[in-house]
């Protein structure tokens, strides 16, 4: 079985090198494929059966707003999955880059519920380090 690689063109990439940020993903502690579209991935040039292994693919659900941060002298990107969890109520996810230690993305927070959060859309850093989430209400 062959890897499931992207041929996508980065020219945005190499233009702007410091712009992205390599690391390598956390483990999920129960993946499960919902769908897969062989046809496309046919169309992109992937090899669908090796998209079904265990380390196919990764995706974030719905994903929308990002905001950074400096937390304790070390840099954070926050974005949010409106969609994202078992509850399908929303996610934060964290990334901390680290060149020297290796980046680090982790589950930040998850909704169970519409009463702890209900689809984030909007995510922002106030001044004194407070993750402020929004929501649409739609």
């Amino acid at each position: 079985m062959s890897a499931a690689t992207f041929d996508f063109d980065n020219t945005y990439a190499r233009s702007l090198p410091d712009a992205g940020v390599r690391w390598k993903p956390a483990p999920a502690p129960a993946p499960q494929l919902l769908y897969l579209n062989e046809a496309l991935a046919a169309e992109l040039g992937l090899d669908a059966a090796a998209l079904r292994g265990d380390a196919g693919a990764a995706l974030f659900a719905r994903g929308e707003g990002m905001a950074f941060a400096v937390e304790r002298g070390r840099s954070s990107v926050y974005f949010a999955c409106t969609s994202g969890g078992a509850a399908k109520r929303g996610q934060i996810w964290r990334l901390r880059p680290d060149a020297e230690r290796g980046d680090v993305l982790e589950l930040f927070a998850e909704s169970r519920n519409d009463a702890e959060f209900d689809m984030v859309d909007n995510i922002v850093v106030a001044p004194w380090g407070d993750l402020v989430l929004c929501e649409d209400g739609g």
